[in-house]
């Protein structure tokens, strides 16, 4: 039988409000290595997953979570990269309750839905701590791409254009970018000059 209660508390745990006057600390608090495991153990590994349909990005759920319920974060890791280049952003910042993937969650109906955002989470923290290879870019293709803003959606898509084999130029008025995230030329120019 599957808890129907998430770990840790529902939404999440939080931190004490006393010791977060005194720091930058998040609120939402981690999963331990333990926890993670436990959670992920909860899914149910459906055979047609719904929450996996209801994300942006088509993140492997399932498959993140089956490798997390046995400790395989290298393959976790994995599953959610195929499709999400900012892993540790969306675990933290994207409203998993509010029409995605925890909303979609079939446990819902007889409890709490799976932590999915805190799985990835732990999952993002744990390769930041590893550091894995970097995603293989397949041959090159010799085209080159010019994509518009180094915002969340530039970046993520730069970073697909380029797995695939392009050359990409990210062009941002502001100098205040995600510069070390992408193997990409970054350019500085006012887009009135170009045009």
């Amino acid at each position: 039988m599957v808890d129907p209660n998430r770990i840790g508390g529902f939404p999440f745990r939080k931190a004490d409000p006393e010791i977060r006057k005194t720091n930058f600390s998040e609120v939402q608090q981690s999963y331990s290595e333990e926890e993670v495991m436990q959670e992920a153990e909860r899914c149910l590994l459906c055979g047609t997953p719904v929450c996996i349909d209801a994300c942006p990005v088509l993140l492997d759920v399932r498959g993140m979570n089956e490798a997390a319920a046995r400790r395989d974060f290298k393959t976790a890791y994995e599953r959610i990269r195929e499709t999400n280049s900012l892993l540790g952003v969306t675990a933290r910042c994207c409203p998993q309750l509010q029409g995605l993937c925890e909303d979609a969650c079939v446990l819902k109906w007889s409890g709490q839905p799976i932590g999915i955002g805190l799985i990835q989470r732990y999952i993002a923290d744990w390769e930041r701590k590893n550091r894995q290879k970097p995603v293989s870019i397949e041959q090159e293709t010799g085209k080159k791409i010019a994509v518009i803003g180094a915002g969340p959606a530039g970046l993520a898509g730069s970073a697909l254009l380029r797995r695939y084999g392009h050359q990409v130029t990210i062009y941002e008025r502001t100098k205040n970018n995600a510069r070390n995230c992408l193997k990409a030329e970054f350019r500085y120019d006012s887009f009135k000059d170009k045009t």
